[in-house]
Formats: structure tokens, C-alpha cells, sequence
């Protein structure tokens, strides 16, 4: 859903080159075209590989690197029939809907690196980017302080604390009313 790729959908390889060069400004160094194959046909009859295929050519004519990712939305194949009904539970729609929001195939899973490997055979510097990319990823969570929201025009007296105690329970009252505790 990028603007490079959209703007390879659309046919403007102008608009695309000139929003990767404008990235790469910003990002120098850490700027990378993403490629996805989920066996997906898209407009203009382009499916994933050829759209991929056409992001590869770019990113290599512009010396920027490209990176191999698997969109997540369930852990195995067999659970896309599940998430099929908890996204049609979330916009109130019905399974055997024709125009309802959903996504097309079973390959949004968490794919294993033989499986992206076999899937990007034909551009192994994508998995090895894409490794790369998650060696800069290094950030350690403080876990010994709880971190509240600063809210504003607290009462005399109030904490943030009391506050955000006070905002959840009405939340929980909304959902699911005034007897929320007891359930």
C-alpha cells in the first residue's frame, strides 16, 4: 500500500523514482523498498512478482536495497478462516458477503525463513537485507516503571493515576454497563 508501489500500479515510474529518491534523502542509509509476494493479482493485472519484480529494478537502478517482509495477520495458514470471522465480528459483516472488507488467500502468516527464502529464491539479497534491517532493531523495554498518561485539568488533589483508574472504568461501563464488575 506504499506510494512507490501504488505509483508502479498506476504506471507513473516517474512518480515512483522520484518518491524513493525523496526517501532515501531522508533516510539515507535506512531506506529500503519493500517486496511482499502473498499470490496477489492487482489492478492493471499485475500480481505480486511482477510488481516486485519492477520495485527490484528500481531499487537497483538507484542504489537503494530491497527488503523481503510477509504481511502478518495469523500464525499458521490453516488459522485464515478464523481471522476471516473475526474481521467480519470487527466491521459487523457477514461471511458470505460479496463486498465486505477481507483479505483475498491464506499466505498472511508467519512464514518461516525457508519459506521467505524459497518464496524470494529469484532475490536472496531481500532475506538478507531483511535480516540486516532486524539487526538495527535493538531497543530494550524499561519494565521497572509503569509509564501513565499525563492528563490534563486533573482535579485538586487527583493523580494521573486515579485519573486513568476513573477513565477505564467508564470505559468498561460503556461496553459493558453499570454492572461491569460483576461479570
Amino acid at each position: 500500500q506504499g506510494i512507490i508501489p501504488q505509483c508502479i500500479l498506476d504506471g507513473d515510474f516517474a512518480g515512483a523514482e522520484r518518491w524513493a529518491l525523496t526517501y532515501r534523502d531522508i533516510f539515507g542509509e535506512d531506506f529500503y523498498i519493500e517486496i511482499q509476494d502473498h499470490g496477489l493479482t492487482f489492478r492493471n493485472g499485475l500480481d505480486d512478482r511482477s510488481l516486485d519484480e519492477q520495485l527490484v529494478r528500481l531499487a537497483r537502478r538507484l542504489g537503494i536495497k530491497v527488503v523481503a517482509t510477509n504481511d502478518v495477520h495469523y500464525l499458521t495458514r490453516e488459522d485464515a478462516p478464523t481471522q476471516d470471522i473475526i474481521s467480519c465480528i470487527g466491521t459487523n459483516s457477514k461471511v458470505e458477503q460479496v463486498n465486505r472488507k477481507r483479505m483475498e488467500g491464506t499466505e498472511f502468516y508467519l512464514k518461516s525463513e525457508a519459506e521467505m527464502r524459497e518464496l524470494f529464491a529469484w532475490c536472496p539479497e531481500a532475506l538478507d537485507n531483511t535480516l540486516e534491517v532486524a539487526a538495527k532493531c535493538d531497543y530494550e523495554l524499561d519494565w521497572s516503571s509503569m509509564y501513565l498518561p499525563k492528563f490534563p485539568d486533573l482535579r485538586p488533589g487527583e493523580t494521573s493515576e486515579e485519573r486513568f483508574r476513573a477513565e477505564c472504568e467508564a470505559g468498561l461501563e460503556m461496553r459493558y454497563g453499570p454492572d461491569w464488575r460483576t461479570l
